[in-house]
């Protein structure tokens, strides 16, 4: 009883069950979209090996859909202050992952999956309507614990992946990961539709609808160049961007080349793949939802530092792996122990940072220009990766340390720019 009431009282179950509106619906749709994503992902890379592409190729591919993702991060903004939050959301999330799914599950060669990375690469108009959805009907407070929940709902449905393991140890990986992608053709679809029927536009959308009404895209990209400017003078969304550019490309690196290193440099039969989701969420779900009160102790520095120091460990584990393969098993375990611990650290500060950087008025076409920058950053860095892991699977991994260093350096030196961003946030309600 005495856990039974601790749990309920514990502040995620509070925020959980007192959600409303926008929040509320984003929150309890996520599971349909977090659960297929979780079951196809540590598959990719090697279901596009199995096909007959090469590490080159699969880097190539990286890199393409970041391009499309420039594209469709620059005009997101523009798109979703227009036609709104709800209805860009609702498009594009059947555009950009429902419809890319069904094309993964047909594809025969590079040229599929070339499709598929151009029409997924354009899910920025899906990530930028979201953002606003379900942040701008929320109070600031709250945030944090609400991508935290977002969150748990990608972990939760990481204890279905067993499934697809056994599958893969049992019949070969190509029919299998083609029925999971099927079944988030079927999944996403759902939960965009479900999310468009039990919500509403929010307050801000509605207010940036009926301003652009009657303004032309084009007036629209001129104003763009006055938001840019606004960035320009905020040491805080200047520090932000930093931060979202080297750890978007590590978060790119790893989840792209750790399969191919996993099971060709260091011996680990492919059916465990599907099992390390499943110890990294444990770990996840356990430091999220009991380690909240310590995080709002540290505050954003302590905690997004002690994170990457993590981050930093768990690539050496896989550096070294690689290097004894009689012991891969060990090494990748551990390098899955301290990601989970890094990832649960790092990511609901990064992403409460990112939503409260910016002015209420301006927050998609920021958003926009910021996701604009943060993937044009990082699209280079696909291919160059390939290349790195053509010539040693562990060189990818080394880059990343490099960027967690780099991301270390611009947080501990960037002190009065997070200073400034915390006064201009105490005067930007949501």
């Amino acid at each position: 009883m005495y856990l039974v009431k601790k749990i309920k009282t514990h502040p995620l179950i509070t925020l959980l069950l007192n959600l409303r509106g926008n929040p509320r619906a984003c929150v309890y749709t996520e599971p349909l979209w977090g659960l297929p994503f979780q079951l196809y992902m540590p598959f990719a890379s090697l279901y596009m090996f199995s096909l007959g592409l090469n590490d080159i190729e699969i880097g190539l591919l990286l890199s393409v859909s970041m391009a499309f993702q420039i594209g469709s991060a620059f005009f997101s903004g523009i798109v979703t202050d227009k036609f709104g939050r709800r209805t860009t959301l609702f498009i594009a999330d059947l555009l950009t992952w429902s419809f890319p799914c069904l094309i993964w599950a047909l594809s025969q060669n590079f040229w599929w999956f070339l499709a598929a990375a151009m029409l997924n690469g354009l899910s920025r108009l899906s990530d930028i309507s979201w953002v606003c959805f379900i942040s701008e009907d929320a109070h600031k407070d709250d945030l944090t614990g609400i991508f935290t929940l977002v969150h748990i709902c990608g972990l939760l449905a990481v204890f279905f992946a067993p499934i697809s393991g056994l599958l893969v140890a049992n019949y070969s990986i190509v029919p299998v990961v083609r029925g999971i992608y099927i079944f988030a053709f079927i999944s996403m679809g759902a939960k965009a539709i479900l999310l468009f029927l039990f919500s509403t536009e929010t307050a801000q959308g509605k207010v940036r609808m009926a301003e652009t009404k009657d303004m032309k895209i084009f007036t629209m990209i001129l104003e763009s160049g006055g938001v840019f400017k606004t960035m320009l003078r905020s040491p805080v969304i200047l520090i932000t961007l930093g931060i979202m550019v080297a750890i978007n490309i590590t978060f790119n690196v790893a989840g792209t080349f750790f399969a191919l290193l996993a099971t060709n440099e260091m011996a680990l039969p492919k059916q465990y793949l599907a099992y390390f989701p499943i110890l990294r969420s444990g770990i996840m779900l356990a430091l999220l939802i009991g380690a909240q009160r310590i995080f709002g102790r540290l505050g954003f520095r302590a905690s997004m530092i002690s994170g990457l120091i993590v981050y930093i460990t768990a690539q050496l584990c896989l550096i070294i792996g690689a290097a004894n393969p009689a012991q891969g098993l060990m090494f990748a375990t551990g390098y899955v122990l301290f990601e989970a611990i890094a990832f649960g650290t790092v990511m609901p500060q990064r992403d409460a940072l990112v939503a409260r950087c910016s002015p209420a008025k301006d927050r998609a076409r920021i958003l926009a220009v910021m996701n604009t920058i943060m993937i044009s950053g990082t699209m280079p860095f696909g291919y160059f990766a390939g290349l790195l892991s053509d010539m040693d699977r562990r060189l990818p991994f080394a880059m990343n340390i490099i960027l967690f260093t780099l991301v270390i350096a611009i947080i501990g030196l960037a002190r009065k720019g997070f200073e400034k961003g915390e006064e201009h946030e105490q005067t930007n309600h949501l």
